[in-house]
């Protein structure tokens, strides 16, 4: 009768996990003391345990996170890092379940390279909005991870904690749409923020742009590798931060226009700038050379400078005494 009462409970939460909105019973994730006493009084805790494994076939992500889980109601574990590991709904339900715990201590979940695709990324908003105001979380990166159109609204729609740190998007789709709905929702504490390869152009860059003054403590912006033209580049370079220090504008589509607005706007507190997109004209080399802080470390350029006045001034303002150190690179 034993094993068969555990089954019961475990079947239960299965078909819960497996219905719309994956709300999930999780009994068979709770530690020990959160059984219900009936199965207690029954069941010793490695007897539990044990029929619980033996009634799950778990990926690798959702093995990951089964086995932290003790960690995490102790309060001992601070970042979960499911990088190349598929996960499911079940490992989605436990990451909500580990997550709810008023106790956790975690700052970071990293999903990167895995087969998160739009259930999962639904499910994780829903986690977010559900999270309490003081929660420790303060990072989340999600990295190609299969997120269509649907999975990157709803992430854009999700209610960050208000002591949000890190957010890093790359590969998740949003469009136009999502942008605007995410810059609307970015928490003002927010110091890194990535937004690549989600395949948004100008109006969406212009979205983001309206919302940057709201973020004083941005250090840290990387937009490589979506289809931002020099309207958009216009809009962002009139809002850049003042604390910025990281510029990614790789992989777009601006050109001397848009080089010129960022000399004529980028803050001299950066330190790391890179960029690429079409042909830019001498007299925009010439602008950007003559913005170029000492303070600037590592400037990157893929394609964009002819051979020309505009490369060589950019080449002597690199070599400015006033420069420690520090790498130029043109690719």
């Amino acid at each position: 009768m034993i094993p068969e009462i555990a089954n019961i409970i475990l079947q239960f939460a299965v078909y819960q996990a497996e219905t719309p909105g994956y709300a999930l019973e999780v009994q068979q994730v709770l530690p020990y003391d959160y059984v219900p006493g009936m199965v207690r009084a029954c069941l010793s805790a490695s007897a539990l345990e044990k029929a619980m494994e033996s009634s799950f076939r778990f990926d690798s992500g959702e093995q990951s996170l089964w086995n932290m889980r003790y960690q995490v109601y102790r309060g001992a574990q601070t970042s979960i890092s499911l990088k190349k590991a598929s996960l499911g709904v079940k490992g989605m339900a436990i990451l909500r379940l580990l997550m709810s715990v008023p106790s956790h201590r975690v700052t970071e979940i990293d999903i990167s390279c895995t087969h998160f695709g739009n259930k999962g990324a639904q499910a994780l908003a829903t986690m977010l909005t559900a999270t309490p105001p003081r929660s420790s979380l303060m990072s989340l990166i999600i990295c190609w991870s299969s997120i269509g159109l649907l999975g990157g609204l709803a992430l854009a729609a999700a209610t960050y904690p208000p002591r949000f740190k890190v957010l890093r998007f790359v590969g998740v789709f949003l469009s136009e749409k999502g942008v605007r709905i995410l810059a609307s929702n970015l928490p003002p504490s927010l110091s890194v923020l990535e937004i690549s390869s989600a395949r948004f152009s100008d109006p969406g860059a212009a979205d983001l742009a309206s919302h940057l003054p709201r973020l004083q403590h941005l250090t840290e912006l990387r937009l490589s590798s979506n289809l931002i033209g020099d309207a958009g580049i216009r809009a962002l370079a009139a809002h850049f931060p003042r604390s910025l220090t990281v510029l990614d504008l790789f992989e777009n589509n601006f050109g001397s226009e848009g080089i010129r607005a960022l000399a004529e706007h980028l803050p001299t507190t950066l330190i790391q700038l890179r960029f690429s997109g079409k042909t830019v004209d001498d007299e925009s080399a010439l602008r950007l050379a003559a913005w170029m802080p000492p303070t600037l470390l590592l400037l990157i350029i893929v394609r964009g400078l002819a051979e020309g006045c505009g490369k060589e001034a950019v080449r002597r303002a690199w070599a400015s005494e006033e420069r420690v150190g520090g790498e130029l690179r043109f690719y």
